[in-house]
Protein backbone atom coordinates (compact mmCIF):
# COMPACT_ATOMS: atom_id res chain seq x y z
CA UNK A 1 0.00 0.00 0.00
CA UNK A 2 2.94 2.48 0.54
CA UNK A 3 3.32 4.48 -2.44
CA UNK A 4 1.27 2.13 -4.32
CA UNK A 5 3.65 -0.81 -4.62
CA UNK A 6 2.67 -4.08 -5.16
CA UNK A 7 3.88 -6.76 -2.62
CA UNK A 8 3.39 -10.41 -2.25
CA UNK A 9 1.54 -10.96 1.06
CA UNK A 10 3.04 -14.51 1.85
CA UNK A 11 6.65 -13.06 1.75
CA UNK A 12 5.51 -10.76 3.83
CA UNK A 13 4.31 -13.03 6.70
CA UNK A 14 6.81 -15.20 5.71
CA UNK A 15 9.65 -12.62 6.53
CA UNK A 16 7.83 -11.67 9.80
CA UNK A 17 7.63 -14.91 10.90
CA UNK A 18 11.51 -15.53 10.44
CA UNK A 19 11.88 -12.53 12.25
CA UNK A 20 9.77 -13.75 15.28
CA UNK A 21 11.79 -17.13 15.40
CA UNK A 22 15.23 -15.01 15.61
CA UNK A 23 13.90 -13.31 18.19
CA UNK A 24 11.52 -15.03 20.45
CA UNK A 25 12.14 -17.43 23.07
CA UNK A 26 13.15 -21.15 21.73
CA UNK A 27 10.00 -22.68 23.33
CA UNK A 28 7.62 -21.57 21.20
CA UNK A 29 9.02 -24.33 18.47
CA UNK A 30 7.77 -27.46 18.75
CA UNK A 31 9.23 -30.57 19.87
CA UNK A 32 9.13 -32.80 16.62
CA UNK A 33 10.86 -29.94 14.48
CA UNK A 34 13.88 -30.54 16.26
CA UNK A 35 16.82 -31.28 14.13
CA UNK A 36 18.55 -34.67 14.28
CA UNK A 37 21.90 -35.23 16.29
CA UNK A 38 20.88 -34.24 19.86
CA UNK A 39 21.09 -37.30 20.62
CA UNK A 40 19.78 -38.54 24.40
CA UNK A 41 20.56 -41.51 26.65
CA UNK A 42 17.94 -44.34 27.06
CA UNK A 43 18.72 -44.41 30.39
CA UNK A 44 16.65 -42.16 33.02
CA UNK A 45 18.62 -41.97 35.80
CA UNK A 46 22.65 -40.84 35.86
CA UNK A 47 25.02 -43.69 34.72
CA UNK A 48 28.43 -43.02 35.48
CA UNK A 49 31.04 -42.67 32.28
CA UNK A 50 34.01 -45.38 30.90
CA UNK A 51 36.84 -45.47 32.80
CA UNK A 52 39.09 -42.24 32.20
CA UNK A 53 36.25 -40.21 31.37
CA UNK A 54 34.76 -37.29 33.36
CA UNK A 55 30.85 -36.41 33.03
CA UNK A 56 29.93 -33.27 33.80
CA UNK A 57 25.92 -32.37 33.92
CA UNK A 58 24.64 -29.15 33.40
CA UNK A 59 21.23 -27.36 34.06
CA UNK A 60 20.06 -23.78 33.59
CA UNK A 61 17.03 -22.20 35.81
CA UNK A 62 15.54 -18.81 35.22
CA UNK A 63 12.99 -16.87 37.02
CA UNK A 64 11.35 -12.92 36.22
CA UNK A 65 14.71 -11.57 37.47
CA UNK A 66 17.33 -13.77 37.82
CA UNK A 67 19.16 -16.80 36.07
CA UNK A 68 21.02 -19.88 37.80
CA UNK A 69 23.26 -22.70 36.89
CA UNK A 70 24.18 -25.94 38.50
CA UNK A 71 27.57 -27.95 37.46
CA UNK A 72 28.27 -31.27 39.11
CA UNK A 73 31.48 -33.27 37.44
CA UNK A 74 31.70 -37.31 38.65
CA UNK A 75 34.23 -39.16 37.41
CA UNK A 76 34.07 -43.24 36.25
CA UNK A 77 33.13 -44.50 40.07
CA UNK A 78 30.57 -41.66 40.27
CA UNK A 79 32.51 -39.74 42.84
CA UNK A 80 31.85 -36.28 43.02
CA UNK A 81 34.65 -34.38 41.59
CA UNK A 82 33.70 -30.62 41.87
CA UNK A 83 30.49 -28.38 41.47
CA UNK A 84 30.09 -25.22 40.58
CA UNK A 85 27.19 -22.71 40.83
CA UNK A 86 26.35 -19.40 38.53
CA UNK A 87 23.86 -16.62 39.55
CA UNK A 88 23.25 -13.42 38.28
CA UNK A 89 20.82 -10.74 37.32
CA UNK A 90 18.61 -11.46 34.23
CA UNK A 91 16.61 -8.99 32.67
CA UNK A 92 15.12 -9.77 29.20
CA UNK A 93 12.88 -12.71 27.66
CA UNK A 94 15.12 -15.85 26.85
CA UNK A 95 16.22 -16.11 30.43
CA UNK A 96 15.43 -20.30 30.53
CA UNK A 97 17.80 -20.47 26.90
CA UNK A 98 20.48 -18.27 28.61
CA UNK A 99 20.49 -19.92 31.46
CA UNK A 100 21.06 -23.16 29.78
CA UNK A 101 23.99 -21.93 27.88
CA UNK A 102 25.42 -20.48 30.23
CA UNK A 103 25.06 -23.46 32.66
CA UNK A 104 26.85 -25.63 29.15
CA UNK A 105 29.24 -22.63 28.76
CA UNK A 106 30.09 -23.25 32.61
CA UNK A 107 30.61 -26.95 32.54
CA UNK A 108 33.30 -26.27 28.84
CA UNK A 109 35.36 -24.22 31.39
CA UNK A 110 35.26 -26.63 34.42
CA UNK A 111 36.35 -29.44 31.77
CA UNK A 112 39.02 -27.14 30.74
CA UNK A 113 40.01 -26.53 34.27
CA UNK A 114 40.82 -29.61 35.57
CA UNK A 115 42.41 -30.83 32.17
CA UNK A 116 40.78 -33.87 31.57
CA UNK A 117 41.50 -35.82 28.31
CA UNK A 118 38.11 -37.12 28.36
CA UNK A 119 34.86 -35.36 28.74
CA UNK A 120 31.25 -35.77 28.71
CA UNK A 121 29.35 -33.08 28.80
CA UNK A 122 25.18 -34.02 29.63
CA UNK A 123 22.48 -31.13 29.21
CA UNK A 124 18.75 -31.91 29.33
CA UNK A 125 17.64 -28.78 27.01
CA UNK A 126 17.16 -30.65 23.57
CA UNK A 127 17.12 -27.22 22.19
CA UNK A 128 21.09 -26.26 23.42
CA UNK A 129 22.48 -29.77 22.47
CA UNK A 130 20.80 -29.55 18.81
CA UNK A 131 22.49 -25.78 18.67
CA UNK A 132 25.70 -27.18 19.68
CA UNK A 133 25.95 -30.04 17.52
CA UNK A 134 24.41 -28.07 14.42
CA UNK A 135 26.26 -24.96 13.53
CA UNK A 136 23.70 -24.67 10.71
CA UNK A 137 20.57 -23.98 12.62
CA UNK A 138 19.62 -20.76 13.59
CA UNK A 139 19.66 -20.00 17.42
CA UNK A 140 17.68 -16.82 19.65
CA UNK A 141 20.21 -13.98 19.14
CA UNK A 142 20.98 -13.31 22.73
CA UNK A 143 23.09 -16.37 23.25
CA UNK A 144 25.10 -15.72 20.14
CA UNK A 145 28.17 -15.11 21.92
CA UNK A 146 27.94 -17.75 24.62
CA UNK A 147 27.24 -20.43 21.63
CA UNK A 148 30.71 -19.17 19.85
CA UNK A 149 32.51 -19.02 23.33
CA UNK A 150 31.04 -22.80 23.38
CA UNK A 151 32.22 -23.83 19.92
CA UNK A 152 35.81 -22.35 21.00
CA UNK A 153 36.13 -23.97 24.16
CA UNK A 154 34.75 -27.46 22.64
CA UNK A 155 37.82 -27.11 20.18
CA UNK A 156 40.03 -27.80 22.70
CA UNK A 157 39.45 -30.48 23.79
CA UNK A 158 40.29 -33.87 21.61
CA UNK A 159 37.94 -36.53 22.72
CA UNK A 160 34.97 -34.72 24.44
CA UNK A 161 30.90 -35.78 23.89
CA UNK A 162 28.02 -33.44 24.37
CA UNK A 163 24.69 -35.58 25.26
CA UNK A 164 20.73 -34.73 25.96
CA UNK A 165 19.33 -36.52 28.84
CA UNK A 166 16.47 -36.80 30.42
CA UNK A 167 15.83 -34.71 33.46
CA UNK A 168 15.83 -37.65 35.54
CA UNK A 169 19.47 -38.42 34.76
CA UNK A 170 20.31 -34.80 34.97
CA UNK A 171 18.76 -34.54 38.78
CA UNK A 172 22.11 -33.10 40.45
CA UNK A 173 22.59 -30.25 37.99
CA UNK A 174 19.04 -29.82 37.96
CA UNK A 175 18.45 -29.56 41.82
CA UNK A 176 21.22 -27.44 42.30
CA UNK A 177 20.65 -24.99 39.50
CA UNK A 178 16.71 -24.95 40.64
CA UNK A 179 17.95 -24.65 44.34
CA UNK A 180 20.45 -22.14 45.02
CA UNK A 181 18.83 -18.82 43.82
CA UNK A 182 15.92 -19.04 46.32
CA UNK A 183 18.52 -19.34 48.75
CA UNK A 184 20.39 -16.32 47.53
CA UNK A 185 17.42 -14.73 48.03
CA UNK A 186 16.64 -15.12 51.48
CA UNK A 187 19.77 -14.47 52.74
Amino acid sequence: MFDNSEFNIGEVVSSAYSLFLDHSSYILAPLHELPIGASSTEHPTWCPPPAGTLKINVDGAASDKYIAAGIVARNSEGDFIEGRFFYGDWHGTNGVIEAEARAFLKGLELAHSLQVSSVIIEEDSQFLVSYLLDDRLRYPWCIRSIILDCRRLLSCFSNISIKFVSRLANKSAHLLAQYMPFQVLMV
